[in-house]
């Protein structure tokens, strides 16, 4: 299934989330509270998922109408940095491709994985780069 992904460059992905810190982390506090900043400034609830690295092969994933973000329960629990890495990526789908992930319906994570495996490998791939970035 193709989806419209925008092709950013690196240096469009580097002002959006220079803006994204400016707005959401204006002391320019270090380590980013990316957990506040999720469930504070966006109200989004972080739910740890037992087995979701399992099922999906992925630490996390954003629900589509963007009010929670699943971590695999093993890196919540035990590690840290791929903890707030993951979150921070999961927030970068929603910073970038809000617009993209209304398109879909999905609820639980088999669902989410039926919908994802079926998403065009070239647009998956712009989708999962940006995020990274």
């Amino acid at each position: 299934m193709h989806i419209p992904v925008e092709h950013l460059s690196r240096v469009d992905l580097k002002k959006l989330a220079n803006q994204f810190l400016n707005k959401c982390n204006p002391e320019s506090l270090i380590p980013t509270p990316i957990d506040l900043i999720i469930e504070e400034k966006f109200n989004i609830d972080i739910v740890p998922s037992v087995g979701l690295k399992d099922i999906l092969g992925n630490d996390g994933f954003v629900s589509w109408d963007f009010s929670t973000i699943h971590v695999d329960q093993n890196v919540y629990m035990n590690l840290n940095t791929r903890y707030r890495f993951s979150l921070a990526h999961e927030l970068g789908h929603f910073w970038l491709h809000k617009k993209i992930y209304e398109i879909f319906d999905f609820s639980t994570i088999d669902e989410w994985k039926k919908i994802y495996l079926q998403i065009d490998d070239d647009d998956y791939w712009w989708l999962e780069l940006q995020a990274n970035n």
